[in-house]
């Protein structure tokens, strides 16, 4: 691999490889003796100057006349790393686009508190009338994002016109007149709760929809997913089914 190989690969068009190899060549520069230099027009030669300096690849020199320096070019070795973590930070959602073409099944995992928030708040995509099936636990939400935010998600899936079933521990069952709000059904917020069965304990949140299971987890466990299989979804949905008809 030659060093113009590189430099693509680091990002660098043709030009903006001209530009700063000159630079290195002729140490302390000006735009113009970088641009007579380099063959590069001297205004294109000041613009990637300037890019080069957002990256700190390139200083200006201090001075009546303005001068240019490269910066350590071991700097180059930081783009590098900071391309790779914008990969690994986007590799999850790469991942569960994955054969999207095909009938395998998606999974896209998130992590974080803005992680979870988008994997609660995915159904809210759904057309009007659409239902949600929860095993749910509001320890888990409230826990992590407070009653305020967890009333303002409830409002807006009533305005799309989104009804929720929701299946919760019975340690979710309103001990008092403040708590009902939150833990009790609610025509307005298109919320129907019932309660398992007092010997199932449940951390974790499950929603079944749009052929979809998102999942997240206990707060110590601090992960999230959405796995979308239509045959996954149908098998859920009728446990759920199954659960809902015998709880209270």
């Amino acid at each position: 691999m030659n060093i113009s190989d590189v430099f693509k690969q680091l990002g660098f068009n043709e030009n903006k490889r001209k530009v700063y190899l000159s630079l290195i060549n002729l140490g302390e520069a000006t735009a113009r003796d970088i641009s007579h230099s380099c063959k590069v027009e001297r205004t294109n030669t000041y613009k990637i100057l300037s890019e080069l300096m957002e990256q700190n690849l390139v200083e200006e020199l201090p001075g009546k006349v303005k001068k240019y320096l490269v910066v350590n070019p071991t700097k180059l070795i930081d783009i590098q790393e900071e391309n790779k973590k914008a990969i690994e930070a986007v590799m999850p959602e790469l991942m569960g686009m994955l054969g999207s073409g095909t009938t395998k099944p998606k999974l896209k995992y998130y992590e974080g508190e803005e992680g979870v928030k988008k994997v609660f708040e995915d159904s809210l995509n759904m057309a009007p009338g659409s239902v949600i099936k929860s095993f749910s636990s509001t320890e888990n939400i409230i826990g992590r994002f407070g009653q305020i935010y967890t009333r303002h998600y409830a409002e807006r899936r009533a305005q799309a016109k989104i009804t929720r079933l929701s299946l919760r521990p019975t340690s979710d069952k309103p001990k008092s007149k403040n708590d009902w709000e939150i833990f009790s059904s609610d025509d307005s917020l298109k919320r129907e709760i019932r309660f398992l069965p007092s010997h199932i304990k449940n951390t974790t949140l499950i929603q079944i929809y749009d052929n979809k299971i998102s999942v997240i987890g206990a707060p110590e466990e601090g992960y999230a997913f959405i796995l979308e299989s239509k045959e996954l979804y149908n098998l859920l949905g009728q446990v759920f089914d199954l659960v809902w008809m015998t709880a209270n």
